[in-house]
């Protein structure tokens, strides 16, 4: 849910988008298959920025690299799901830690990774499954090494949105509109004879971006990223 939001996207997969070879090319139904799997069941809605942060408050202004990470913070304030902690700080520094509100509903928050605490999520919906449509496959070289990738587009669907999504949505400024485009990309592993999804960076993030389906951009670029990564 974050609002990264990098100009120019698009140009990206053209630089990418070359033909895999044959034998690794991933198939509409393989992409399916896959998607509902992960996806299949809806858990994550929007990541909580949960955490200790730390930083020089001019990067907290527009260009700067806390920009889009304290709009998302002052998003989910607003919709009531985190409250800020000051810590001690030197002058023209800016120090804090985002906890859970203390009038957020339990049941509103769900933590799809049992190993990371601090990973919670806004639940998006009470819809038990999710449903996924893959609509196109496009073979993809990825990295200095020309790794075969597939960059997946298509379409999820829930019947409604939970109340609370709902309100970090409209303080987020994104659609509420319960259908949802995306991008995903998968790695193909010649040694496991299959396909992984794409990561990059450390800590690891995943080569998914998401958007409203009336959206014209997509506020991330994961797969732009992981799809430069080696």
């Amino acid at each position: 849910m974050s609002r990264f939001v990098i100009a120019g996207a698009v140009a990206i997969f053209v630089c990418g988008a070359v033909s895999a070879n044959a034998e690794n090319v991933m198939s509409m139904a393989e992409a399916q298959a896959k998607l509902e799997h992960i996806w299949g069941k809806p858990v994550c809605g929007a990541r909580v920025p949960l955490g200790e942060y730390k930083f020089a408050t001019p990067e907290a202004a527009q260009g700067g690299q806390y920009h889009a990470i304290v709009l998302d913070i002052d998003a989910f304030k607003k919709a009531g799901v985190v409250k800020t902690v000051d810590l001690p700080g030197m002058l023209g520094m800016a120090h804090f830690r985002v906890e859970l509100s203390d009038t957020v509903n339990p049941a509103d928050i769900v933590n799809p990774v049992p190993t990371i605490p601090t990973f919670k999520c806004v639940k998006f919906t009470n819809d038990e499954t999710q449903m996924v449509k893959v609509i196109k496959v496009q073979p993809v070289k990825g990295g200095r090494t020309k790794w075969d990738g597939a960059l997946i587009y298509g379409t999820l669907s829930v019947s409604s949105f939970t109340d609370l999504y709902r309100r970090v949505t409209q303080f987020l400024g994104f659609s509420t509109n319960p259908v949802r485009k995306f991008r995903a990309l998968f790695r193909y592993d010649p040694f496991k004879n299959d396909w992984s999804y794409a990561t990059y960076g450390n800590p690891r993030r995943f080569a998914n971006d998401v958007a409203p389906i009336d959206s014209s951009n997509f506020p991330t670029n994961n797969v732009g990223n992981a799809l430069y990564s080696d």
